[in-house]
């Protein structure tokens, strides 16, 4: 997993649907969010911008999706730049 965060080390603004993927992959969150996730086209500015709402209306459970809430704003506290920050 540490080779696909290599890949993916690139401002969250470039990231796109693949670069979610990989990232979500070394979380880690399960295959079948990973997927729908991919499906609904979540790419690095749509993933800054995504909230719980969005996350429980395409299925997911509570605890994935504080986890990859809490786990995005780390990313984007490393970067510099959180911009949406997010308690649940």
């Amino acid at each position: 997993m540490e080779r696909a965060l290599k890949r993916v080390m690139k401002p969250l603004s470039e990231w796109t649907e693949q670069h979610v993927s990989h990232w979500l992959q070394s979380i880690p969150i399960n295959q079948k969010y990973v997927d729908k996730l991919y499906e609904e086209e979540v790419s690095g500015p749509v993933l800054n911008e995504i909230d719980e709402q969005f996350l429980i209306s395409a299925g997911m459970k509570h605890g994935p999706i504080k986890l990859l809430l809490n786990r995005r704003d780390e990313l984007l506290t490393k970067e510099g730049g959180a911009k949406n920050t997010t308690k649940i």
